[in-house]
């Protein structure tokens, strides 16, 4: 839910440590060095495993509406940077939503299928997690540079996403071998959709008209390499 002022202290520090910042300098008080607090981070993990659980009978399209209005109302925060008629649309669009969000139903009407749960938690990666995940690896990143350690490594993983639905062959009767797979097959579909856009947007942002590393180049045809073998075993 949208608090006011609450994204800010996502990047600047004020002093109460709700920050990654705030906490470094704390455990160099306490007599950490820089090198520990780095080693450290570089083996921290946090594992979010995804659960579908009866009380939770919010609909998607509600959801996503409340996605959209915490967004307006950041905007309507900073709303001395924008001219009378854009502020006038800005409410406009306030009003719409938040009528969309009463005339909505709440709630389901219908018990949602093993698929469907596994869809709703998919919307939560795609909507929350896909982008403050890397927020927080920058945050975290920036307050190694500040004590002069290096960026994490690319086969650091602070956090990792593991989910129950779709697999929970003990607690749902519905949850068979088939639907399994098929809840599997479109995580992948769908994670490769976002990567894809992901990948889209880097075409754009690595213009530079030049040759890739020596390092670069052997890190890509590993991959392809690896990635050949897995179609070749999945064939």
């Amino acid at each position: 839910m949208y608090k006011r002022g609450e994204s800010g202290l996502m990047l600047f520090s004020d002093g109460q440590h709700h920050q990654a910042e705030d906490t470094v300098r704390q455990l160099e008080t306490q007599g950490f060095s820089p090198k520990q607090i780095y080693e450290a981070l570089c083996k921290q993990n946090l594992e979010l495993i995804l659960t579908a659980h009866p009380t939770q009978a919010t609909r998607r399209s509600i959801l996503r509406k409340y996605n959209i209005l915490d967004g307006l109302l950041e905007a309507h925060d900073d709303r001395s940077a924008l001219t009378p008629l854009q502020l006038e649309q800005l409410t406009m669009v306030l009003q719409q939503n938040t009528l969309s969000v009463w005339r909505t139903r709440p709630v389901r009407k219908m018990k949602p299928s093993p698929e469907e749960e596994a869809a709703y938690g998919l919307s939560v990666v795609e909507d929350t997690l896909w982008k403050s995940v890397p927020k927080h690896y920058r945050v975290i990143e920036d307050a190694l540079r500040k004590i002069g350690m290096p960026p994490l490594p690319l086969e650091s993983s602070l956090v990792t996403v593991g989910s129950w639905m779709g697999g929970d062959r003990d607690g749902n009767p519905f949850v068979t071998h088939a639907v399994t797979r098929r809840v599997i097959f479109g995580a992948h579909r769908r994670a490769c959709t976002l990567y894809l856009a992901e990948v889209e947007k880097l075409l754009w942002s690595l213009s530079m008209h030049s040759t890739c590393s020596k390092e670069l180049q052997a890190w890509i045809d590993d991959h392809e390499r690896a990635a050949a073998e897995r179609a070749r075993k999945m064939a």
